[in-house]
């Protein structure tokens, strides 16, 4: 019997069988909305017709589920308490408090905030109008994934200076940000996609550091999405073959990956081999092949690949947003191949 998107990530997340390999599209970016002349609305990120934009997408090119940006908040906007008297970036545990706790940019908001804000408005609407064939599930950065106020170079020295510090902030940015989570799971989001890395990448701290500064609040904060009746699907960014281990540590219920780049390779079947067999492994075909081509390529890259099934739950996938100017015959290449 044929199943529906729905009923097919279902059945991979609870460790049941499929009736062909699932599929599912990095479409998060601009893409979408290049391809029906729409980009205007995506650089405006406002929500309103985003859901038309998914859902037109999803006809075109069929996959097994919605992965959305989170839209920007756009009745009213968000509200944004004062900053807490004398606030100075100093860097200590106080001042993370009052920055959390006063003003994140307008965004240290509740779960009643998010929601009357409009940012899942098109969550809602797709879950309205699909959400008995298909997933929803909204992707944006993972919390902790720095300091706002820090440049980059900074970040990267505090975390080898004050790790209890940086620890400290994770947790409280966890704590933060699950309100926008659960605001997500209130407009009928099936699960949350988290973009890991701090400073952008998780490879540039060490294990050891992940372990001391992220580990902690990372379980307690995917145990709470999974409490929430929500998947937590972490977006690992970088060469994580030497965190393997920590990332079965987390809790996640989903693992994607990006294609090999810069210095360092990921292969799927590799690290299906060695990722906890109750976590699903998101494949990473480049979407810089997808642009280019050819569709044979496309379709050597996915047979390589298919191999991770015979090691445990495994989806296809593109290793990040599709490209700009990515050929349609391109996706139905990669669709093709990728469902039989």
């Amino acid at each position: 019997m044929t199943m529906t998107p729905r009923e097919r990530m279902d059945a991979l997340f609870s460790g049941t069988h499929t009736d062909r390999p699932a599929v599912c599209l990095h479409m998060w970016g601009r893409y979408p909305f290049q391809v029906f002349g729409k980009e205007a609305l995506w650089d405006e990120k406002r929500v309103p017709g985003y859901a038309d934009v998914y859902a037109d997408f999803m006809r075109r090119f069929p996959c097994d589920w919605y992965h959305v940006c989170e839209g920007y908040p756009w009745r009213g906007g968000l509200p944004s308490p004062p900053p807490a008297d004398g606030f100075t970036p100093e860097m200590t545990r106080e001042a993370v408090d009052r920055w959390v706790d006063g003003n994140f940019d307008g965004q240290t908001i509740s779960r009643e905030d998010a929601v009357a804000s409009g940012m899942y408005d098109h969550v809602r609407a797709l879950r309205d109008r699909d959400g008995d064939r298909a997933m929803v599930v909204p992707n944006s950065g993972a919390p902790g994934g720095g300091f706002p106020w820090l440049s980059w170079e900074d970040q990267m020295i505090l975390v080898q200076q004050d790790q209890d510090l940086v620890a400290h902030y994770v947790e409280r940015d966890c704590q933060r940000f699950l309100e926008r989570v659960l605001a997500a799971g209130d407009q009928g989001a099936d699960g949350y996609i988290f973009s890991e890395g701090y400073g952008g990448a998780c490879d540039l701290s060490s294990p050891a550091c992940y372990e001391k500064v992220f580990l902690r609040p990372k379980q307690t904060f995917y145990r709470q999405v999974r409490d929430a009746g929500l998947l937590g699907i972490g977006y690992f960014l970088g060469g994580i073959l030497p965190f393997i281990d920590l990332i079965n540590k987390v809790g996640v219920d989903g693992v994607l990956i990006e294609e090999s780049k810069k210095t360092f390779h990921l292969d799927p079947v590799e690290i299906r081999k060695r990722l906890d067999p109750r976590v699903i492994l998101f494949g990473n075909v480049d979407s810089y092949l997808l642009l280019t081509g050819p569709s044979s390529a496309i379709r050597d890259a996915v047979a390589r690949q298919a191999e991770a099934r015979a090691h445990g739950p495994f989806v296809h996938a593109n290793g990040s947003p599709l490209c700009p100017g990515t050929p349609p015959e391109h996706i139905e290449a990669f669709l093709e191949a990728a469902s039989r």
